[in-house]
């Protein structure tokens, strides 16, 4: 019996049934996890001798999931190539009932793969560097690779096979040219990689495979006894069931093959060359991980994709292009400012920048007029189009200037005024909620000529390269950094007027979320509780 299976067996002897807190950890030659408070003493001073426990890599471990935090993150880095990682906030009820089921999986699967959880409060780098929006979030992290998201029901039994899906990946080995044909033929689209000599891609193959719904393989005989004459390994190949080799990702000049660069041609050659947008296609079409999506926004039962088609062949990996019927997805026509209620008229094609929200706008189908809109963008002379409110009149004094998609530049980047900017959304409750609070706020600095409290709606403006993760959301734009700080403190004027402060003072901010109800949580920061 393992150091940790042993302690596990006598926690539950003793019935100390509270969570070990990774906030009564001491770090020393070893990890001491103290006994709860809960805990009778009589049996304190027994749990204390019997928790005692030394965990490989200088990572603690609580009920066999690693416990990373930003001192020790690195070290969990080196030791683990693969593993799944639960991001949460103490605060966050959500977490909490996910938490229990989260260790069970990680028991289930006896060492198998890697689980380990961070407080995502306590380590923000990392959070944001996994690009986690919401708590609690479940990654599937490999080296070199692109975290994978677990979007599936939050059961114990799901999660084991997601998890184990995602570390053990099926990855069929090719010996003949045969069983190759046979592979093929059994599928309308499959991946096979080439390794040649490079032993190494064929983890990396692994890590592809867990990254893609369809069917991968490793062929052990030359491309040209497999039908890809010309092709040079080592290089990934997309097969359609019948043909020469569909695409090629090649690592044998240039370029070599990383994980990344398998997994996102993985990504792109699963998508259809122009796909038709609907709420099943969304998560794959937004999941491609390709930085520019080109829309073609159309009111009729059928549309003319002959020009897109030739594009999107022409810009494989650089665009990704759709189709998207207003009539069936009038709440994308609205984001994207199109009719009915837009102020864009169908048939119009957008060009939507994923890394920053940024949309941008033409009217010509053709082929190389697409490929030229694409290429504008890309060079950065493409006109941004903003969706925007009409410019209200100027706000009376000691209260909240409201901006706009067209104004909010031209304020908020004004290097001579500090400005507060509040991003709601008037549907939202708890941004009603706030309402009075920040018109306090707007009336405390009345006298305050160098500050501006402004909001904006969030839903009705674009906010050009940002787009907010949730409502509400306040960021202090100073003079001297109009990047912005992010408030994460409680909806109190006092707190508010204090981050304010200690930002104008250069001190750094550490917020944090009060012990909110899990309702109330739900929409207040841009890490919010799902």
């Amino acid at each position: 019996m393992s150091l940790t299976e042993c302690l596990e067996e006598r926690r539950e002897l003793l019935h100390c049934d509270d969570e070990w807190s990774s906030r009564n950890l001491i770090a020393n030659q070893g990890y001491i996890y103290l006994c709860p408070l809960t805990c009778p003493p009589m049996r304190r001073g027994l749990c204390f001798g019997l928790l005692l426990s030394v965990v490989a890599g200088g990572v603690p471990k609580e009920r066999g999931v690693a416990v990373v935090t930003q001192a020790n993150q690195g070290e969990f880095a080196v030791a683990h190539t693969a593993y799944v990682m639960m991001v949460y906030a103490p605060w966050c009820g959500h977490s909490r009932d996910l938490l229990p089921k989260y260790e069970a999986a990680a028991k289930q699967l006896g060492g198998k793969v890697t689980f380990a959880k961070l407080d995502g409060t306590e380590g923000e780098d990392i959070a944001t560097a996994l690009d986690v929006k919401g708590y609690p979030t479940i990654l599937f992290v490999r080296r070199g690779g692109q975290p994978v998201e677990y979007d599936g029901d939050r059961s114990l039994q799901s999660l084991v096979a997601w998890a184990k899906q995602k570390a053990d990946p099926q990855l069929t080995v090719l010996e003949t040219p045969s069983a190759l044909d046979l592979f093929r033929r059994k599928h309308a689209l499959t991946f096979v990689l080439f390794p040649g000599a490079d032993t190494a891609v064929e983890e990396m193959m692994a890590g592809t495979a867990a990254s893609t719904p369809l069917p991968c393989a490793i062929s052990r005989i030359e491309p040209e006894e497999a039908g890809a004459a010309g092709v040079k390994a080592p290089a990934l190949v997309a097969f359609k069931s019948e043909g020469p080799p569909e695409t090629i990702l090649s690592g044998a000049e240039g370029e070599s093959l990383s994980l990344q660069r398998m997994e996102k041609f993985a990504a792109v050659e699963s998508l259809p060359l122009v796909v038709t947008y609907s709420e099943k296609t969304e998560d794959t079409l937004f999941g491609s991980n390709v930085p520019l999506h080109v829309l073609l926004f159309h009111d009729q039962p059928s549309v003319d994709t002959t020009g897109m088609e030739a594009a999107a062949r022409q810009l494989r990996g650089e665009a990704v292009f759709a189709t998207v019927d207003i009539s069936s997805n009038s709440d994308a026509a609205q984001y994207f400012d199109v009719d009915p209620t837009g102020s864009l008229s169908p048939p119009i094609v957008l060009g939507y920048s994923l890394a920053n929200g940024t949309k941008f706008v033409s009217r010509d189908l053709e082929a190389g007029s697409l490929v030229a809109f694409v290429r504008s963008i890309q060079s950065g002379t493409q006109p941004v189009h903003l969706r925007s409110q009409p410019e209200p009149s100027a706000a009376s004094p000691g209260t909240a200037v409201e901006l706009v998609g067209s104004s909010f530049s031209r304020i908020v980047m004004d290097p001579d005024k500090d400005i507060l900017v509040q991003f709601y959304n008037p549907t939202c409750g708890h941004c009603r909620k706030l309402a009075p609070v920040y018109a306090s706020v707007a009336a405390h600095f009345v006298e305050d000529t160098d500050l501006v409290v402004a909001q904006i709606d969030g839903s009705a403006n674009d906010i050009p390269g940002m787009v907010p993760e949730g409502f509400p959301t306040m960021i202090f734009f100073p003079k001297a950094n109009k990047r912005g700080v992010e408030y994460d403190g409680s909806r109190d004027l006092h707190d508010i007027v204090q981050f304010i402060a200690d930002v104008r003072l250069g001190r750094e901010h550490i917020g944090g979320l009060p012990e909110l109800q899990s309702d109330e949580a739900a929409e207040w920061g841009a890490k919010v509780e799902l």
